[in-house]
């Protein structure tokens, strides 16, 4: 599955779509439109979630119901009431509620390490399944590309560039631990370099 589309409230649609070189984006409102293009290497496996809402409308939605609600149970004992106080009442609750609606959204946001570059997914959109596939995909594609790019040793360059691009592979999720130690030590091997030779570069884990 190479391209996704998800849609959400108020004409709110999101598409992407896989290339040999990255990710593809578009993000359409009501009013404008928005087209972007990640490369592989900007793109990051780790995941950051989020809920958004605007939780004033929903406070306000739960408090005129509840004064819907005793308003008719005063009704109903014989008080007096004003006449349509809880009809009155229950649509204040209902519109706040329907803004509340329009404004909550669930996402999450596929990150670099440091929480950067994110791209911003919809949550279970169009389903759980359809959503997880891609992600796998692009992951896929995206560790492919990455470790084709920068995962072979070249001789003809300083050991030094190649050590970097393999701990580059690593801090960027594209390669375990395991398989980062097997590359590194293939790489002294092709280069007589003692294994115990120490580099100017750290790992990350931001």
């Amino acid at each position: 599955m190479d391209r996704l589309i998800q849609t959400e409230k108020l004409f709110y649609r999101k598409t992407f779509e896989l290339t040999d070189k990255g990710l593809q984006g578009k993000q359409r409102k009501l009013f404008n439109t928005v087209e972007y293009f990640v490369d592989y290497e900007n793109v990051g496996i780790r995941i950051f979630r989020s809920k958004s809402g605007t939780y004033g409308f929903l406070v306000a939605s739960i408090i005129a119901i509840l004064v819907a609600i005793i308003v008719f149970i005063s009704r109903s004992a014989g008080n007096e009431v004003g006449r349509g106080a809880e009809i009155f009442y229950l649509s204040i609750g209902l519109i706040c509620g329907l803004f509340y609606w329009l404004t909550y959204s669930r996402t999450f946001c596929l990150v670099q390490p440091g929480n950067k570059n994110a791209i911003e997914f919809i949550c279970d959109n169009p389903s759980k399944e359809q959503l997880d596939k891609f992600i796998e995909n692009l992951k896929q594609k995206r560790n492919s590309t990455l470790d084709d790019k920068y995962g072979h040793v070249n001789t003809h360059l300083p050991y030094e560039q190649n050590h970097q691009n393999i701990l580059w592979l690593f801090n960027n999720d594209v390669i375990g631990k395991d398989e980062f130690d097997r590359r590194i030590s293939d790489l002294n091997s092709k280069y007589n370099t003692p294994s115990n030779r120490k580099i100017g570069f750290n790992f990350s884990e931001e």
